[in-house]
């Protein structure tokens, strides 16, 4: 009893908590808009970056990115770089396996185009 206990309960206690959250009967506030997004992304998605340049960066955010999240948000790593047409359109794959690793201050915003 002793040694059983305080191990089980904080395992019951976790797994309660997650429950009650997939059921949105208790809600976390911690995560931000950010961490909501990434954290569900499955397969991956395309992400249009402006830098804060000027200069606009595309890419695929695949199972090989990642995005950090609270309570450091805004830092990510894009897999697979594209080159873009003045329009901000996928033209064509960057040769190379080399991604790009970003943090807040580098870009103004992140458009995200959806999932593939």
């Amino acid at each position: 009893m002793f040694f059983i206990n305080p191990v089980l309960w904080p395992i019951l206690l976790v797994y309660y908590l997650k429950s009650a959250a997939k059921w949105h009967w208790v809600d976390f506030p911690s995560p931000t808009a950010w961490d909501t997004y990434f954290s569900a992304v499955k397969n991956g998605c395309w992400i249009v970056i402006k830098l804060k340049g000027g200069e606009w960066v595309g890419g695929r955010f695949g199972k090989n990115s990642a995005a950090s999240s609270y309570p450091e948000p805004g830092h990510i790593y894009i897999e697979e770089l594209w080159d873009l047409d003045n329009n901000q359109k996928f033209v064509t794959k960057r040769p190379g396996p080399e991604g790009i690793i970003l943090r807040p201050s580098d870009y103004d915003f992140v458009r995200v185009l959806g999932e593939y």
